[in-house]
């Protein structure tokens, strides 16, 4: 519970339990029709607070508290709506709201405790002396005489119950909480047993008998001193508050220290108001203004939290690569007072959105990275188009994202589903006789995207046979009638557009079967690291000795990547290779001193005759439809590589075995430019 004196647990039926926090699964796009760009609700953003159950005067579900109005304040401050999620305040409630993305914030939380990052304090408010007035009793510490000629009541569990142990103050009541339907509470037994005479003094914590004082009880109260208590134990008899966010999420941090700074006399007099007493603490000061010609990159990630919530291992080497662009400005002076860099951590698509908006509305951020999943990154396409803010799209491949038309700020960093299977046709995956008839076998929500069709026309290109495609369904566990049909049509090469998750199932169940075929899968950005190969590895040895095609691989001979596994002990992946393709050529673009709106960006990006993304070869910018092109690279697992702890060893167990260069000239690697209606993508 934190050491919480005004939390209690709350009664069974009053907690709210919610399994979708951990559920944050990628989802397919749906796909509507719609004129021009997408638009968004002009609702204010929210500012989403988890707050206790049960601890009056600091917070209440029914009857607010202090904490409430402080969020509230802070919220109107930052031009948002506050809306709280009601949790008990423990170790599992923390995991299953704040760090699964159910909330943002922590109202009332104590310095750095969960597993939190916290504001600076807003709160130091000690455990008081509690007297009834017409006593006039005056009591000036623990260790004050008088206490030995009265009668003291205090918790039967808590720090004042140490102290008075202590010093052997053996005239004292420990009194058991009131335990009602509406809660736990551990501090009105006392504060009754003082209003009725029952005892004479009583220790509590003291917002709640400063709020009881408020109210009109006839009650004196005082500080409990010493504050720091140096005896047979370190007790500390007070308490500080912060707002706790999740780890990473330092863009909301800071946002939050600046409302504080500026609001401080207004949270003091919501505290006044309440009773609450209050130590002495330093007011928080705001941080400089930022130029307007400062270029400000915001970055939204999924980065590991307690929760676990799928998609963090791709969100965490995205952060890790924010690190390594971090350093890239310290070692260019020409950039390194020129860009301002706000990270933002999102553990689901509502909390990316709401950190989006936030990065968008409040930072006035010019450029925004991020879209880790397809479903986050087609929100974020929508966000910058609805406020003319460049988005660089880094995770989804997905073809109905890539209509400059529906989203007319965005360029894509992460390559297409199109160049992928490009890629794969035009290599011959490095096979040996090349191999002439390819099959597909595609998830639902990928026939949708239409995604055989480039497939099909790469192959139909390069000459060869596509010799027919299977549709199965996401959720699908069983794949016999499938193999029935690729068996029928006898194909040298699988290709497998399915997510990383599907791929691997579908890889298991194969490697039981007698084949004659290859097979290989989509590079999903999931599965283009050391890792997901290793999982591939285990479930299918043999199958996976032909080629993946990928985007990047650590193995490659680049400064970037050796810098990367350096500092992180991590070999660079795919996710954290276009995290730092983002940021590097923003870099690039503020030491030619383009300027920070979206069309003078990709003016300048699609007008440059080369792009530096840390690979040995160029990119460039398709002014079609803002895609950035790069060489791929075909990877293979190395024979009898043993998966080892450090970075080049886990590098090691795979080998780039071609560089494929891209091919824009191939059929569907241009998009229609008709002038007919969009067909928009919606989130």
């Amino acid at each position: 519970m934190y050491d919480r004196p005004d939390t209690a647990p709350p009664h069974p039926s009053t907690m709210r339990r919610s399994c979708a926090a951990h559920l944050a699964s990628i989802l397919a796009i749906a796909v509507a029709l719609a004129l021009g760009p997408t638009s968004q609700a002009s609702t204010d953003p929210e500012m989403r607070f988890c707050a206790p159950l049960n601890a009056w005067p600091a917070a209440d579900r029914e009857r607010g508290g202090y904490d409430v109005d402080i969020a509230q304040l802070l919220a109107d401050e930052l031009g948002a709506d506050a809306t709280f999620e009601w949790i008990r305040f423990d170790d599992v409630g923390v995991r299953d709201s704040l760090h699964a993305g159910l909330c943002d914030l922590m109202i009332g939380m104590g310095e750095g405790v969960a597993g939190t990052l916290s504001t600076v304090p807003y709160l130091r408010t000690p455990y008081v002396f509690v007297s009834h007035e017409r006593r006039d009793l005056s009591i000036e510490s623990l260790d004050d005489p008088l206490l030995r000629d009265l009668t003291i009541g205090t918790y039967q569990f808590g720090t004042p119950t140490i102290a008075l142990r202590n010093r052997n103050l053996d005239d004292r009541v420990e009194f058991a909480a009131d335990v009602t339907d509406e809660g736990v509470d551990r501090h009105a037994p006392i504060l009754e047993a003082v209003l009725d005479g029952s005892v004479d003094v009583g220790i509590v914590y003291g917002p709640v008998a400063g709020a009881r004082v408020a109210a009109g009880a006839p009650l004196t109260i005082e500080p409990v001193r010493p504050e720091i208590d140096f005896g047979e134990s370190i007790i500390q008899h007070s308490r500080i508050w912060t707002i706790g966010v999740r780890p990473h999420d330092e863009a909301l941090r800071d946002r939050l220290n600046a409302a504080l700074a500026r609001r401080w006399e207004d949270v003091r007099s919501i505290l006044e108001r309440h009773g609450v007493p209050m130590m002495d603490l330093s007011r928080p000061s705001e941080a400089a203004p930022i130029p307007d010609d400062v270029l400000r990159i915001g970055i939204v990630h999924p980065s590991r939290t307690p929760a676990q919530v799928p998609g963090f291992v791709v969100g965490e080497h995205a952060r890790l690569a924010t690190r390594i662009a971090e350093n890239d400005l310290g070692r260019s002076p020409a950039i390194a007072d020129s860009v301002r860099i706000y990270e933002a951590s999102a553990p689901t698509y509502p909390s990316t959105l709401r950190a989006a908006r936030a990065l968008i509305e409040n930072d006035r951020i010019d450029v925004l990275i991020g879209g880790y999943d397809d479903r986050s990154a087609l929100g974020l396409a929508d966000l910058g188009a609805t406020h003319d803010v460049l988005f660089l799209n880094v995770g989804s491949a997905r073809a109905s994202l890539r209509n400059p038309s529906c989203f007319p700020t965005t360029v894509h960093v992460a390559p297409d589903d199109a160049a992928y299977v490009r890629a794969m046709v035009g290599s011959g995956l490095a096979l040996d006789p090349e191999p002439e008839r390819w099959y597909a076998v595609a998830e639902t929500s990928y026939a949708d995207e239409d995604a055989v069709h480039p497939l099909e026309a790469a192959v139909e290109t390069a000459g060869a046979t596509f010799a027919g495609s299977s549709v199965v369904d996401a959720d699908q566990l069983v794949y016999t009638r499938t193999f029935d049909a690729i068996a029928d049509a006898e194909p040298d090469v699988v290709v497998l557009l399915m997510d990383e998750t599907s791929q691997e199932r579908f890889l298991s169940q194969a490697d039981n079967e007698e084949v004659a075929w290859a097979v290989t899968g989509l590079p999903t950005l999931a599965s283009q690291s050391r890792t997901f190969l290793q999982r591939f590895l285990q479930v299918s040895r043999d199958l996976l000795r032909t080629p993946r095609v990928a985007a990047w691989d650590p193995a490659l001979d680049r400064d970037v990547a050796t810098r990367f596994a350096a500092r992180t002990a991590e070999s660079m992946s795919g996710a954290a290779w276009t995290t730092y393709a983002a940021f590097a050529i923003l870099f690039d673009a503020v030491e030619r001193q383009h300027g920070p709106e979206a069309d003078a960006l990709i003016d300048a990006w699609t007008t440059a005759s080369a792009l530096d993304v840390a690979k040995a070869e160029p990119a460039s910018l398709r002014p079609s439809d803002r895609q950035l092109r790069s060489t791929l690279y075909l990877v293979q697992p190395t024979p009898d590589a043993q998966w080892g702890r450090t970075p080049s060893e886990r590098t090691a167990t795979a080998r780039v075995v071609d560089t494929v260069p891209t091919r824009d000239a191939w059929p569907s690697a241009e998009p229609s430019t008709d002038s007919g209606p969009a067909v928009c993508p919606r989130p």
